[in-house]
């Protein structure tokens, strides 16, 4: 199958995304294009501020910056040319939500077959719902959105996390990564700040790194977590190493829908990625408990819901090294059907059977499978 891979725009989380499937599809024998997001972003705002720039010299009234739907449309108007270019039978996007929906619009009127994995469920479903009427198929990894997105889109299928095989896996000790008795990397949500100032950290080396919410930072709680914090965003190499190193890795969960906190979403059932990349990387991990992680790895991954649940599990595991070398070993061999290989099979599957013979009904019309 030819692809054309439209990148989620990010370099978070997503981006790791984007290169798990791209690798797998092309394992596969997959003919695999890769449309560039981030990088048309980040021109199309440079040239749209030049223009602006230049205009505002005769019209003043003009913005001084150019607006984020006006972005997303510059970054997003070729990727109809690509596909068709490219003769490609579908394009696979990546969460979606920073293509311009007028760019989708576009692909349909051409007639280009189109898929969105959705990556933020069940924090944006909303969002992910105006995406997914303008697609011919999606998919998301939280199960428990299923169906409020099939109401949008009758191809809709649940699609689990993944890890890349080859990339996280165990390694080689090194000397220059921190060797943490405990550690998380990850967003600092309002919530994730309150279970770790909550929690006992006395005698224990804790090295937390992640992106911290300028008004979080100037917070009494976060001022109990100032001096375990080593450092801000860092790419999934850098997180594996740390991972690969750590004696516990913490698996936080989320509730709200962005860093500000202002609104949550409760009830999610699946694993987020961290699950697989640390049990596939050899990690030992303690989690916060979602249905999900007791079903794929049963007791080899302790789940804790309070601060004192995460202190009882975090001493027990440090002062006990063979139970955490052998829990690990255990959650390793569970996670070992759980790659992006195994999971691009299931998207071209779909693909396969239910949209490229008839991927232009509307959404909400299709019979799912």
């Amino acid at each position: 199958m030819r692809l054309l891979v439209a990148h989620p725009g990010a370099e978070t989380s997503t981006h790791d995304v984007a290169v798990g499937y791209c690798e797998a599809l092309s394992r596969a024998g997959h003919d695999i294009g890769l449309y560039a997001l981030d990088a048309r972003l980040e021109a199309a705002g440079r040239y749209l501020r030049q223009q602006l720039r230049i205009a505002r010299k005769n019209d003043p009234s003009l913005p001084a910056a150019p607006g984020f739907g006006d972005v997303t449309l510059k970054a997003s108007e070729d990727l109809t040319l690509a596909a068709l270019r490219g003769q490609v039978d579908a394009v696979l996007i990546i969460s979606g939500l920073y293509l311009n929906p007028n760019g989708l619009r576009l692909l349909r009127a051409a007639r280009v077959p189109a898929g969105v994995i959705f990556t933020e469920s069940p924090y944006q479903d909303d969002e992910q719902a105006d995406v997914a009427a303008l697609v011919s198929c999606c998919w998301t990894q939280e199960r428990t959105s299923v169906a409020p997105l099939r109401r949008a889109n009758a191809r809709t299928w649940y699609l689990p996390g993944a890890y890349r095989a080859g990339f996280h896996a165990p390694g080689d000790h090194d000397p220059t990564v921190p060797a943490h008795d405990v550690v998380f990397v990850g967003t600092f949500f309002p919530e994730r700040i309150d279970l770790l100032a909550a929690a006992d950290w006395t005698g224990i080396d804790l090295g937390l790194y992640g992106t911290i919410d300028v008004t979080d930072r100037k917070s009494p709680t976060w001022r109990r977590l100032r001096r375990h914090w080593r450092g801000g965003s860092m790419s999934n190499a850098e997180a594996t190493s740390l991972y690969r190193h750590a004696a516990v890795c913490l698996n936080l969960n989320r509730t709200c829908t962005w860093i500000d906190g202002a609104r949550h979403v409760y009830g999610a059932e699946s694993m987020n990625p961290r699950a697989y990349e640390l049990a596939a990387t050899g990690a030992f991990q303690v989690a916060q408990t979602r249905a999900e992680c007791a079903e794929v790895f049963g007791d080899s991954v302790p789940v804790f819901d309070t601060p004192e649940q995460l202190t009882l599990v975090v001493e027990r595991a440090l002062a006990h090294p063979g139970w955490r070398a052998a829990a690990a070993a255990e959650a390793r061999r569970r996670v070992a059907p759980h790659s992006f290989d195994a999971r691009a099979a299931q998207v071209v599957a779909q693909l396969s059977s239910a949209v490229l013979g008839n991927p232009f009904v509307a959404p909400r019309q299709a019979a799912a499978d």
